[in-house]
């Protein structure tokens, strides 16, 4: 399905404006960033999963919001030793969506 946005148009009532929320670890958990990589550990994961063609699992040329989430958890948990592990909040679970694999 595909969407368009419309500013002129807020949240349905008792609906938040975006469909996920994806945080970089668990509430009591600590988000790590290293110098070597210039950033989080969270946020390199998510530059790497839409630069990787494998992770568009179903091979339409897009990464998913599942198959992203898929691979950062997995890429984030494993690049800091299990210290981190993203989470995601799903307020409106009808709307799928994803994004372009990026050529470097």
């Amino acid at each position: 399905a595909s969407y368009r946005l419309r500013p002129d148009r807020g949240p349905a009532p008792g609906h938040r404006s975006t469909p996920e929320a994806f945080s970089s670890s668990r509430g009591r958990e600590y988000s790590y960033e290293a110098d070597s990589i210039g950033h989080g550990y969270f946020t390199k994961a998510i530059i790497d999963a839409l630069r990787t063609p494998a992770v568009d699992g179903d091979g339409d040329g897009h990464v998913s919001v599942k198959e992203l989430r898929r691979a950062v958890t997995l890429m984030v948990a494993t690049s800091t030793q299990e210290l981190q592990h993203p989470t995601v909040d799903r307020d409106n679970i009808s709307v799928e969506f994803g994004f372009p694999i990026v050529k470097p």
